[in-house]
């Protein structure tokens, strides 16, 4: 009799090991490939898939669709799930290329326009430049001293004509007391003749300097207007020569030599080419 009891504990003690184990089997976990996580007791599973019950329900799952299967405790090891941290696409930047300024013929004439001699200048034309550049400043100066002495013999004249005017109506001589209307008329002739004789060589001055001045600003104009078509046929040529350099195949014609050396008696002969080229 005293031998039941101990077949009954130890009856006991593998139960209690079995029921352990079972819970340690149903706590598995099933990580699927679209992230999501089934906890629950794996009851069975084949080659292509994978039997699990979840709150007494059996849900059948595919093996393609499983990413991982974790027989340990979730709570004391869960899987860790890497998120695919997704790049931020990158920033196509719009570069704007600058637009490059185009010398024309217009534009570096303009430039004379402005300032002479820089449009000859610009095209390499340094001695016609510092021509042009010189002859319109000898012209401008030349123009700008006719002007002050013009103006400096302008003001001679008017005070110089109003003090021989004051001076005549004055002289006493110049205006006689008469009541004779003869005389008075005399009188009048010979003032007006005394002061046109004395403000003659003050208004010859005058209009001397004023003439300089005319002819001055003349000469100032051709010599502005000559470099300005100088520098545009310089310019027109400039492009001309351009086209000439930047064509590989220009029109008229081409001289060209060719020299080979002959492998058998060791003599350079040279061959000469001649063509001629059009364009229509």
């Amino acid at each position: 009799m005293p031998r039941i009891p101990k077949f009954i504990l130890s009856l006991e003690v593998f139960v209690l090991i079995i029921l352990i184990f079972s819970s340690t089997l149903s706590a598995s976990t099933i990580v699927l490939k679209n992230g999501k996580t089934l906890r629950g007791k794996i009851v069975n599973q084949s080659r292509t898939e994978v039997q699990i019950e979840i709150n007494g329900k059996i849900q059948i799952i595919s093996k393609t669709e499983i990413s991982e299967i974790n027989l340990k405790d979730p709570k004391k090891s869960e899987p860790k799930k890497v998120s695919a941290t997704k790049s931020p696409p990158p920033k196509t930047e719009q570069t704007t290329t600058p637009s490059s300024w185009k010398e024309t013929k217009w534009t570096i004439a303009g430039r004379s326009a402005i300032l002479p001699g820089w449009g000859q200048w610009k095209i390499g034309q340094k001695e016609w430049a510092a021509i042009s550049f010189l002859l319109f400043t000898s012209a401008a100066l030349y123009a700008n001293n006719c002007k002050e002495k013009a103006v400096t013999e302008e003001n001679n004249y008017k005070i110089n004509s109003v003090v021989i005017t004051v001076v005549a109506f004055m002289d006493p001589n110049l205006n006689p007391v008469s009541s004779d209307e003869t005389t008075r008329t005399s009188a009048l002739v010979t003032r007006i003749l005394t002061t046109a004789t004395a403000t003659n060589s003050y208004f010859n001055n005058y209009d001397h300097a004023t003439s300089r001045y005319n002819q001055a600003q003349w000469l100032l104009g051709a010599v502005y207007g000559l470099q300005l078509i100088h520098a545009f046929l310089l310019v027109r040529d400039y492009e001309k020569i351009q086209v000439l350099l930047s064509d590989p195949n220009p029109e008229g014609w081409k001289f060209s030599a060719t020299t080979l050396k002959n492998p058998i008696n060791g003599f350079t002969e040279i061959t000469p080419t001649v063509v001629y080229t059009t364009k229509f």
